[in-house]
Parts: structure tokens; C-alpha cells; sequence
């Protein structure tokens, strides 16, 4: 609040008590100000204006503090002023659960708030950094929202969303009996569909007719691309074409491994 023209007054400082009605009530409420050049400003504190709507700040005395003498504030006019209230943003039913294949974003959970106001989404419920919209949601992570209004005032409470990132896709484990490492960038490596997703503590091995470890795999290692990796016999040859064997071991404590042949062709 500014008070200007205040021609009658000397510099110094005074007590200002003023009273606020209509939307915001509150009596008797006072602050210390210093008039120099017949001006003065002052600050009404947060905890009195709570209620969004039309408010009259009226000034009931204003007292030089060096003399505790009052002036005249007759001819001080009352002064409204609009409280607005940037509301707590609210969510779409299951608009916290997304799909882990989208690659969802901060962007994605916006796109899932009712209002149409500027979002923010912040790392905590007070103050915080906040995010860009591209950053990667974090599956069980925490999010909070903000609104900010046309009038520039943002959210004092945020919305709290914890995420929660499905599989929405049905995905089958899919082995294949054959490849061709040919090297014309088609099914030229064993790629047993899926593996690393459904079951990421597997392990595969791949012998030939003899009983010879030829590759051994998990979910940090390439595909089998038909050459020769364990094997003291065959060092890092390329294997001729021919049928051989795998045991897939899924190493989830509930499915028993695999046993099975595929076809290399060239």
C-alpha cells in the first residue's frame, strides 16, 4: 500500500492502524512506516488476506511515533483491492497411471490436469525445482503441481501425484528357431523377443552337437551372432551353418528353464 501526498505530514516515522473489510475482515491491524518526501508504503501480511475477493483497506489513525501525537485521516480515502486465488490444480480420474512404452513426460501428467492454466510441476510440496516439461516421469516418484493464473498468482497448496508407469501392451516372450548372421542387417542375430523385459535375469547358453559352450548371454550382453565366444576350441570363429542348442535359464524363482534347438543359416 502506498501512501502519497501527504503534504501535511513531516518525515519521520508513524504507526498506521487500519482496518480491512469485505472479502478479507480483520480489525486494528497496524505497521510502522517511514514518510519521507510526503510518501509511505507499507506491506499487509499474507495471514489476513486468505479469502479471494474484493477487499477495503480503510486507515483509523496514523500516529507520529516521536510525539505519539495523531494526525487527521479523515481525508485519507479508502483504497479496494481484489484478492485472487490460483486454486489447487486437480487431476483426471487415473491420470497418475501412463504407459511405460510412451515414454511418458512431465508434459503428459499437464496434459492430465482439468484446469487449462499454466502448469508447474515442482520435485517438492514447498518451494523446489521445477521441472521442464520433456523430463522423464519416474515410475513411484512424487510430483506436484501448481497453477499459475492470468492474474500471476500461482498455487499456495500443489496437487501431489505419485506416478505410476504400467506395461500396456501385452508382451509375449518369443523365441525363435532360426537366424542368418549374413550380414544384411535382417534376423542376422538370435534375438529372443522380449527377454530383457519380461525376465532381466536371465541367462543363455548355446552349445553345439558336441556339448561345447559356444555363447553365454545375459541381459548386458549382445545377442548371439552365430560366431564362437566360450569355446577354447572354436576362439571367435564364425560357426557353420547347422542346428544348435540353448538352455534359457529365467532366474525369476518361478519358471523352469528352457531347452531348445535353432537353425543358423547363412
Amino acid at each position: 500500500v502506498t501512501i502519497s501526498n501527504a503534504t501535511q505530514l513531516a518525515d519521520g516515522t508513524y504507526t498506521i492502524v487500519y482496518d480491512l473489510s469485505g472479502a478479507n475482515a480483520s480489525l486494528n491491524n497496524s505497521t510502522t512506516v517511514d514518510f519521507v518526501g510526503a510518501s509511505a508504503s507499507f506491506t499487509i501480511p499474507e495471514t489476513v488476506l486468505t479469502t479471494p475477493g474484493t477487499t477495503t483497506l480503510t486507515i483509523t489513525q496514523l500516529i507520529f511515533v516521536a510525539t505519539q501525537c495523531g494526525a487527521d485521516v479523515s481525508g485519507i480515502a479508502s483504497a479496494e483491492f481484489e484478492v485472487f486465488d490460483a486454486p489447487t490444480p486437480a487431476l483426471i480420474a487415473d491420470g497418475n497411471v501412463l504407459c511405460v512404452e510412451d515414454n511418458p513426460t512431465i508434459q503428459n501428467l499437464s496434459d492430465n490436469i482439468v484446469e487449462t492454466e499454466t502448469i508447474t510441476w515442482y520435485d517438492a510440496p514447498i518451494d523446489g525445482i521445477a521441472y521442464e516439461p520433456n523430463e522423464p516421469l519416474i515410475d513411484g516418484t512424487t510430483y506436484y503441481a501448481s497453477i499459475t493464473t492470468s492474474d500471476g498468482c500461482e498455487s499456495f497448496i500443489r496437487l501431489a501425484v505419485t506416478v505410476t508407469l504400467n506395461t500396456c501392451l501385452e508382451v509375449v516372450l518369443i523365441i525363435p528357431d532360426g537366424f542368418s548372421p549374413n550380414g544384411d542387417g535382417t534376423n542376422d542375430e538370435f534375438d529372443i523377443v522380449n527377454i530383457r523385459l519380461l525376465f532381466p535375469n536371465f541367462t543363455l547358453e548355446i552349445f553345439n552337437r558336441y556339448g561345447n559352450v559356444l555363447y553365454k548371454g545375459n541381459k548386458d550382453t549382445p545377442n548371439w551372432d552365430g560366431t564362437s565366444q566360450e569355446s577354447s576350441g572354436f576362439g571367435d570363429s564364425i560357426l557353420p551353418v547347422g542346428v544348435y542348442f540353448y538352455i534359457l535359464e529365467f532366474n525369476d524363482g518361478i519358471k523352469e528353464p528352457i531347452q531348445g534347438r535353432v537353425y543358423l543359416s547363412r
